[in-house]
């Protein structure tokens, strides 16, 4: 990223909440951890990976230190991101007085059985909410391994906190379906922040709609950054649309994710995206975990949520969906970052590239259902 872009930028919207935008894990962690050490009555949080080193270390001493002064602290990690994780440095937190909860946990039997099961029904939330007037989401697990990945979180305070301690309230009572009463159908254009839930139903994907309805009126650009760029038939399609129709497409995403099957996967679908006009440009360096959009100059989203099938059908995911221009001006400069630091997809060189990779990409692609949905 460019020297120009700063870890941190803050914004206020027309209906009263501040935002800031946090680029960097070691600026975004420090502001949890005085939040945290602010708090006076409750914190609750819920964590796809929390591990006890660096970043993970800090916050989990600062819960602690909540829990000590009387505040009412909850705690949700997700079975697979934390499967690795010491159960003595859950056991710590605990009794400290955190009340602690993993979600889904996670059967050794179900890898052997079919590798993508243990992706599905997971918690790839990472949602903090304090006092019910500082709330927390994006991309950012809790890890000093993370700390050179380059991801966004975005801190809110404001209204728009009840939505979030509402979110969260659903999934630590396993009401989340009875909860969800399809708000995709109340946004309107006018709303400068929406919180959008996915939770896990097998048809139903408000971030998806919200994604649809975006691409469908997108009338000069698109931007794409995702870790993991695997959209959908329907989004594809729409995107193609999109570019046939004159609107500039860009995609930034790793060319070699944490995820292999997926990279292969992926790859082949670039050919068609290509075709149609679709610029994508593969990210060199540390692994970009971004998941956010940009359609035009007034609307974005940002959250835990990627663009691939496991995340818009078989995960509890949170984004913000924005429309705040000083905020998206900079979340693009963030995004042409980004693309500074990638390699720009040349579509002859692709369509030419030797016959042995289109074969595992496409033998990973008719694989998918097996490992990734």
């Amino acid at each position: 990223m460019t020297a120009a872009i700063p870890p941190r930028a803050d914004f206020t919207a027309a209906s009263g909440n501040e935002l800031s935008l946090f680029t960097e894990l070691p600026a975004w962690a420090a502001q949890l951890i005085a939040d945290i050490d602010a708090a006076q009555n409750e914190i609750v949080m819920e964590m796809y990976i929390f591990e006890p080193d660096g970043e993970g270390r800090e916050v989990a001493d600062a819960l602690m230190r909540a829990a000590g002064r009387g505040v009412s602290v909850r705690l949700m990690v997700d079975g697979l991101g934390c499967e690795t994780v010491p159960s003595a440095f859950f056991r710590e937190i605990e009794a400290a007085g955190v009340e602690f909860r993993v979600y889904n946990p996670l059967e050794p039997w179900s890898k052997w059985y079919k590798p993508g099961l243990p992706l599905r029904r997971r918690n790839h939330r990472k949602l903090t909410v304090i006092d019910r007037r500082v709330g927390h989401l994006g991309g950012m697990n809790l890890s000093g391994r993370y700390r050179d990945w380059r991801d966004m979180s975005l801190r809110m305070a404001g209204p728009v906190v009840q939505c979030l301690r509402a979110s969260h309230e659903a999934v630590w009572s396993g009401r989340y379906r009875k909860f969800f009463t399809a708000p995709w159908r109340k946004i309107r254009r006018r709303d400068d922040i929406v919180i959008l839930d996915n939770f896990a139903g097998d048809y139903y994907s408000p971030v998806k709609r919200y994604y649809l309805a975006a691409i469908k009126r997108a009338r000069s650009r698109i931007l794409l950054a995702h870790g993991y760029f695997f959209p959908d038939k329907r989004l594809r399609k729409e995107l193609r649309k999109a570019a046939r129709r004159g609107v500039s497409v860009e995609v930034v995403t790793p060319e070699d994710s944490d995820i292999a099957a997926v990279d292969f996967a992926a790859r082949h679908l670039y050919g068609r995206l290509l075709r149609d006009g679709i610029k994508i440009h593969l990210h060199q360096g540390p692994m970009l975990h971004v998941k956010v959009a940009v359609v035009d100059d007034d609307w974005m989203t940002l959250g835990s949520a990627n663009l691939d099938p496991i995340s818009m059908f078989s995960c509890l995911e949170i984004n913000a969906g924005l429309v705040h221009r000083p905020l998206i001006e900079h979340t693009v400069e963030v995004i042409r970052g980004y693309i500074a630091e990638s390699k720009t997809i040349d579509r002859t060189k692709w369509k030419h590239r030797p016959w042995l990779e289109k074969l595992l990409d496409r033998l990973w692609y008719r694989l998918r259902r097996w490992y990734a949905k």
